[in-house]
């Protein structure tokens, strides 16, 4: 709708009776309308800085000509709640391509150049674009450190990322440092209290092959290890689904049937 129609124009071409009653929905944006024309609409997540699994899914309109590091400095004008009050203030923007093909990584993870251009993000049913904080621990990471993706997956005959439970997000593993060490720093970001995160189940996987549980909290990080399959390692978080004993207790009895004459 241009600036010069009226709002007469809006029903000109409705069937009805003009009298019937009409609903107008207006949305606030955080810009002029004119620029409408001039960016794009695309749907993103965004986290709780301060609890991994409270997200939500946003519509914005981005400048179709910005780079990726202007989209972000108009982001924290529009959401501040992005940022953390002691956090960095700095963004990142993540994409996660999700696959459903057997034996190959269950989804890709990518951050995205600051440098990058906006137009050239793309809407697809198995993409998803997220904003997270950069930690303050992984703005300058140290030789012996690597970001490592980490995601919340179910397994039944394949292996499932779950982005309705959190977001993949990256976290920073030391080299030498104990399992023990690495679920701290986890549980730290991800905001849960201990009753939360001992349910779950912690693996290092290469693809979609386990090559290290981490139950055993004694056991060591391998950094060197984790870089020669930096593109395909991801640590994964299950939640392990409690069976109904009503459903998987046998019978005490035996039934036969019995003919009667």
């Amino acid at each position: 709708m241009s600036s010069d129609q009226t709002l007469r124009d809006l029903y000109s071409n409705t069937r009805g009776s003009v009298t019937s009653p009409r609903k107008l929905y207006f949305r606030r944006l955080p810009f002029n309308y004119t620029e409408l024309e001039h960016r794009r609409p695309i749907r993103i997540f965004f986290t709780n800085p301060a609890k991994k699994d409270e997200q939500r899914e946003v519509q914005l309109y981005v400048k179709k000509s910005s780079t990726v590091a202007e989209f972000l400095d108009e982001v924290k004008q529009w959401i501040p709640s992005v940022c953390s009050e002691n956090g960095s203030q700095q963004l990142r923007l993540i994409e996660v391509t999700l696959s459903s093909q057997i034996n190959s990584l269950p989804f890709h993870l990518n951050i995205w150049s600051n440098r990058s251009c906006m137009d050239e993000l793309e809407n697809c049913s198995n993409r998803y674009y997220h904003l997270e904080e950069i930690s303050n621990d992984e703005i300058d990471l140290e030789k012996d450190s690597e970001l490592i993706p980490v995601a919340h997956y179910t397994k039944e005959n394949i292996i499932q990322i779950n982005i309705q439970k959190f977001f993949p997000f990256l976290l920073k593993v030391i080299h030498n440092e104990s399992f023990g060490d690495v679920k701290q720093r986890l549980q730290t970001k991800m905001g849960l209290v201990n009753r939360e995160f001992e349910k779950y189940r912690f693996s290092i996987f290469n693809g979609s092959k386990v090559i290290s549980r981490c139950d055993d909290n004694m056991g060591k990080i391998n950094v060197n290890e984790l870089k020669l399959v930096q593109s395909i390692c991801w640590l994964g978080l299950e939640l392990p689904s409690i069976s109904n004993p009503r459903k998987t207790r046998k019978s005490l009895f035996s039934e036969k049937p019995i003919r009667i004459n």
